[in-house]
């Protein structure tokens, strides 16, 4: 199996794909600095200062995906987790992918936990799961901008509540459903809730206190290692 999911092919298979992602980029990057420097009349030290600060800006929210990568590789193999990773950069999205499709054909997913079938199951969830992405943006988008821009011209205040809304549905049906789903198992429910209790609490006072905004960029990340963390100790 290790010979298959780490073999020379997969990684020229997948190497293909980011190279066509980056073209891409390059491309579309390009063309933005052509607009910013030909019809927005910007120079080029103010385009490069907002390039910089893209990047530098963007270097945060990849440290979950590079967590989740080394996390992921152990037990998928090297190119499946480079490939999802570099080109959809969801670091829940992708794990949970793989966890579901593992458990649908009855394995879990984990160091040396699951077989060629398993790792298959996986590789068709996390590349067929985001395909409904596609429909929902040719679909879907539109109408909910619309939605969004009439509830801006109301208060701002009420578009922030509809994101909030819909933000804690999915994450307390994600933790009703673990917890129903995990219960007989008794302390591991327990230590789950109980460092996420914690992290929160630490996290929220934390927050008050300093009321500094760089620490909502580091909070996904702070969280995944802290998990980890805990994992470790019990």
């Amino acid at each position: 199996m290790k010979e298959i999911i780490n073999a020379g092919w997969m990684y020229a298979f997948v190497a293909v794909i980011i190279i066509g992602i980056l073209v891409q980029n390059f491309i579309m990057m390009r063309k933005a600095w052509n607009h910013a420097k030909n019809d927005l009349k910007l120079d080029d030290s103010q385009i490069r200062k907002g390039l910089i600060n893209g990047i530098l800006v963007s270097i945060v929210p990849t440290i979950p995906v590079i967590v989740v990568l080394l996390t992921l590789v152990p037990m998928l193999g090297s190119p499946l987790p480079w490939l999802r990773l570099s080109v959809i950069g969801s670091a829940t999205g992708e794990s949970i992918a793989a966890d579901a499709g593992v458990q649908s054909v009855g394995e879990t997913l984990g160091i040396g936990t699951i077989t060629m079938v398993g790792w298959t199951a996986a590789c068709w969830v996390m590349s067929m799961g985001n395909s409904s992405s596609l429909l929902w943006s040719t679909f879907a988008i539109r109408p909910i901008s619309k939605m969004y821009g009439a509830a801006e011209k109301v208060d701002m205040r009420l578009v922030l509540g509809i994101g909030a809304g819909c933000l804690a549905g999915t994450m307390a049906y994600a933790a009703v459903n673990f917890g129903l789903k995990y219960i007989p198992k008794g302390m591991t429910t327990f230590w789950a809730f109980a460092a996420s209790f914690c992290l929160g609490v630490v996290i929220t006072l934390v927050n008050k206190k300093l009321k500094k905004s760089w620490l909502n960029d580091f909070l996904m990340a702070i969280c995944m290692l802290f998990g980890m963390f805990i994992a470790c100790v019990v």
